[in-house]
């Protein structure tokens, strides 16, 4: 990934979009973040961000949420997500949502990966949810 901020991905509930994304993260959490946005973006997801909950939940520090055109979008999305993130010795603690064409999760740890189709994630409006007021 290169050192600027990839425009296409907007980072919510931090001070700044703009710059580097390393600026943004915690050390730890820094090649977790870069292997699932890099991997995300071979595929071109529609809308995706990266939500900062470091400091609401203590469940994840970032939540990944992205939507794609269609099921087979979807799949392939979260398939490179798990492979690119198995080639660094990173396993997901979980997976749902296989074989749906709604909703897939992929629990990496620190960062929990949400892809949806748009219709869903309009729904389920995550970003306001997760959003600090």
């Amino acid at each position: 990934m290169s050192k600027k901020f990839n425009p296409l991905f907007k980072l919510l509930n931090s001070d700044s979009t703009s710059g580097s994304l390393k600026a943004h993260l915690p050390h730890k959490d820094q090649a977790l973040v870069e292997v699932v946005v890099a991997a995300a973006a071979e595929h071109q997801p529609i809308n995706p961000v990266l939500l900062d909950l470091s400091h609401l939940s203590s469940v994840a520090n970032w939540f990944f949420i992205a939507s794609a055109k269609n099921s087979r979008q979807l799949a392939t999305i979260a398939d490179k997500i798990v492979r690119r993130a198995t080639e660094h010795n990173i396993h997901p603690l979980g997976r749902e949502g296989q074989g749906s064409d709604h909703w897939l999760l992929i629990d990496l740890g620190e960062i929990v990966i949400h892809l949806f189709n748009p219709e869903t994630r309009t729904f389920y409006d995550l970003e306001g949810l997760w959003r600090i007021p």
